[in-house]
């Protein structure tokens, strides 16, 4: 009888624990090996043993690489060219941080020690993301609201990025734009004529040449279209449909309007800013409600004017297109899986907009399919182990 109310009393007592970390993680795949108290810190000693492996690895892998570019008959130069240079600081960076995250409890006796007690106020601004990744969480204190500070950080981040976004994609003048491609216009004509090559028709002296794939044999021949493939005497574009299906349902409702590439890619950008203000809102007011507001604003400005999201607005045509509406449906499908993983009653619905939304993706830009394969894999785990082990998925 003892033995019973014993664990029934266990399990009581883990079942009122909240883990802290985040959804789609592999510390959170790990939580369900590891379900109970001391799990939580066992998962979290795992993912940080990981961790140091990984960084320690690609850091050295980085480093030899850079170094012995020559000797591994990488690079024909035996002088270090500015981009070894970078991949050797980039290794040492990963090296680094991976000896720094094992140091952790040397380091951890370094900030108790009294001098850095008395300079400890300087540093509380910092809010340190290594301090959060090296000390194992082992209950949440409770629910715990983000304050609405926090989603006015998080509205800022998302219109500021946009504004900017527009002020650098026109130029600086707002409302003028610099003419761009209409590539993306021209298949959604086809599409509303119901078919799939373009309705413009290639020069009948190209299609007369025996071999039109080879340049040479393309001299002294004008007016055909770069960038398009040439098949049976029609043209076809090799860019996933997702980009100009969108601009089809714009022409439905105006067919006269030419929508350029460049409107497609803005849009696109200005659609992740939001999504990613939203996603940073989220993590922060379930994972981390520790973390300042102000963070929320400027994780939003890093991830939406990044140099691989910004550069895409220097060149807008047609090619970043296709990657600036891939990226948008990647990360708002990520979205969704995470608060598909959280909210039991609405899982069906937020796992469906998932699909959508990583289909649209790899139909946007088909080499994010193994990317996307991989998340979708991990979903699928973490609905199964929960399934086994008769867990409900917690909802806050």
């Amino acid at each position: 009888m003892s033995t019973i109310t014993s664990t029934k009393t266990a399990f009581d007592v883990s079942s009122s624990v909240r883990t802290t970390q985040p959804a789609f993680t592999l510390s959170f795949i790990l939580g369900t090996i590891f379900p109970d108290t001391e799990g939580e810190f066992m998962r979290m000693k795992l993912a940080r043993i990981i961790t140091e492996i990984v960084l320690g690895l690609l850091g050295t892998a980085m480093l030899v690489i850079a170094i012995f570019s020559y000797q591994l008959h990488i690079d024909n130069n035996q002088s270090m060219g500015p981009n070894r240079v970078a991949l050797a600081c980039l290794g040492a960076i990963f090296l680094l941080t991976g000896i720094g995250i094992y140091s952790a409890s040397f380091l951890k006796h370094v900030w108790k020690s009294p001098v850095f007690q008395k300079t400890r106020p300087l540093f509380n601004w910092i809010g340190s993301p290594y301090f959060w990744l090296i000390k194992p969480v082992r209950e949440d204190p409770g629910p715990q609201r983000a304050s609405r500070a926090t989603g006015w950080f998080a509205t800022a981040g998302a219109a500021l990025a946009i504004f900017i976004s527009l002020w650098y994609i026109t130029s600086g003048r707002m409302v003028t734009w610099t003419t761009s491609t209409n590539y993306l216009d021209r298949q959604a004509s086809a599409f509303l004529a119901g078919q799939i090559p373009l309705l413009e028709k290639p020069p009948a002296a190209l299609v007369a040449l025996a071999n039109p794939y080879q340049y040479k044999n393309r001299a002294g021949i004008s007016g055909y279209i770069w960038d398009a493939s040439l098949y049976k005497g029609k043209y076809y574009f090799y860019w996933g449909p997702v980009p100009a299906l969108l601009v089809t349902a714009v022409k439905v409702l105006h067919p006269a309007w030419d929508i350029q590439d460049q409107f497609t890619i803005f849009f696109s950008n200005a659609g992740l800013a939001i999504v990613l203000a939203v996603f940073f809102y989220r993590l922060q007011k379930k994972y981390f409600p520790g973390m300042p507001g102000w963070a929320v604003l400027g994780l939003t400005l890093l991830g939406a004017l990044n140099m691989p999201v910004f550069w895409l607005l220097n060149n807008p045509i047609v090619h970043a297109a296709a990657i600036s509406t891939g990226q948008f449906f990647l990360i708002l499908g990520l979205l969704t899986a995470m608060l598909g993983l959280e909210n039991k009653k609405y899982q069906v619905c937020l796992m469906a907009l998932t699909g959508f939304s990583w289909g649209a993706a790899v139909g946007s830009r088909v080499d994010l399919a193994p990317g996307i394969a991989w998340m979708v894999l991990l979903v699928c785990l973490f609905l199964l182990f929960k399934a086994k082990n008769g867990t409900p998925l917690p909802v806050r």
